[in-house]
């Protein structure tokens, strides 16, 4: 007797369960697709995330700016690109250096295994310090990896979340197109006219500004000196710049030389305010339609990387800095004989913790700056004014 009712028990137990399960299917059916996540951890204005390429484990970079793949991992088993099509020459230096691209069919990041139309490109020993570009990683993941998905990229959660339909809260959006069949970008307004600009997770700044806004002014900007003389760099005052929910007024922009003339890029120290939704779904064709957004970071508390310099850069002489991960800023590129060389002696590759008392990547130095801190040795060191030009 107690087998039987044993026995009805879990057959019961199982039609309820397999009830369950159609329920379940039929909800996520009509409604959202269920959704795939993959964690990652955001490190020195880096998406990283954790993935198995041919067997071989890695922390990779993702970088939505590039459209393959490059890795330092084993390629015996992977097939080469068909016909003439997988030879690569990469230009370095004065020289060119002749490597291979592969299929990257199959891989598992974060946990989840992607069958993607992606190609990956074998980087010569020479070569990976350049195109990788970070250290302590051991490839970068491009665009194509998430081919076939709406992709979410959560700052909120640290994850990226793959769907299969559109997630219908989101409801913001900016229309985009894939330009040059590999760049996904959305338009800016800038003093009215709407430039490209692509959604770029490889870049840590706020934004890059193409040469092509240069032209947009009347004066064409004004030429300020690099360290590279190859440089083409130049400041252009704006009136208004209008990107995704946000307006910039009257900033001072600096024109980047190491893109393409008529493409921006918004990195991260943008991106990072708001969770977003790319349309990835056409991607194989070089088709998408719109780039969704919600913001999680009120405007009033915003902090963009590197307004709060570049806002005062005719003034101040500093042309590019890093704000390294303790909050300090590195110093990159000074223009010469300029208020942040003249009366506070700073150079390039010094690092300032505080502009009169403040948090240096808080603000910027200008003509009413008092002192400075910069950290040398592990220890900080105030530097007035009058000290260097009493």
């Amino acid at each position: 007797m107690f087998l039987r009712h044993a026995k009805l028990h879990f057959l019961l137990f199982g039609i309820i369960a397999s009830l369950v399960v159609i329920l379940c299917s039929c909800r996520h059916s009509k409604g959202e697709s269920m959704e795939r996540a993959i964690p990652f951890s955001l490190e020195n204005g880096r998406i990283i995330l954790e993935a198995e390429i041919n067997g071989a484990k890695g922390r990779f970079m993702w970088d939505s700016g590039a459209y393959g793949s490059f890795a330092n991992i084993n390629f015996d088993n992977l097939p080469p690109v068909a016909e003439d099509d997988d030879i690569v020459n990469i230009p370095h230096l004065n020289a060119t250096v002749e490597t291979k691209k592969y299929w990257l069919d199959e891989m598992i990041v974060g946990g989840v295994e992607l069958k993607t139309h992606s190609m990956i490109i074998d980087v010569p020993e020479i070569m990976k310090r350049q195109l990788i570009g970070v250290e302590g990683v051991d490839g970068l993941l491009g665009l194509t990896i998430f081919e076939g998905y709406w992709v979410e990229i959560s700052f909120s959660k640290k994850a990226i979340f793959l769907h299969k339909k559109k997630p219908e809260r989101y409801v913001q959006s900016v229309p985009a197109e894939i330009v040059n069949e590999e760049f996904l970008c959305v338009p800016v307004a800038i003093d009215g006219e709407e430039v490209d600009f692509e959604i770029d997770t490889g870049v840590p700044a706020s934004l890059r500004f193409p040469r092509s806004i240069a032209l947009q002014s009347e004066e064409g900007g004004e030429e300020v000196l690099s360290l590279d003389p190859v440089k083409d760099i130049r400041f252009v005052k704006t009136r208004s710049i209008a990107i995704l929910d946000e307006r910039l007024e009257n900033k001072f922009v600096l024109t980047n030389s190491h893109i393409a003339t008529y493409i921006g890029a918004i990195g991260i120290g943008f991106l990072q305010n708001y969770d977003l939704l790319l349309d990835l779904t056409r991607l194989r064709d070089h088709e998408t339609s719109a780039v969704y957004y919600e913001s999680i970071v009120p405007p009033e508390e915003r902090r963009y990387v590197p307004y709060s310099w570049f806002d005062k850069a005719p003034e101040s002489g500093v042309l590019t800095y890093g704000v390294l991960p303790d909050g300090t800023v590195g110093l990159i590129d000074i223009i010469e004989n300029s208020a942040a060389h003249r009366m506070f002696g700073l150079e390039p590759g010094m690092v300032v913790s505080k502009v009169d008392g403040k948090p240096a990547k808080d603000g910027g130095l200008d003509k009413t700056t008092v002192e400075i801190t910069v950290v040398e040795n592990d220890e900080e060191r105030i530097i007035r004014r009058e000290d260097v030009n009493p």
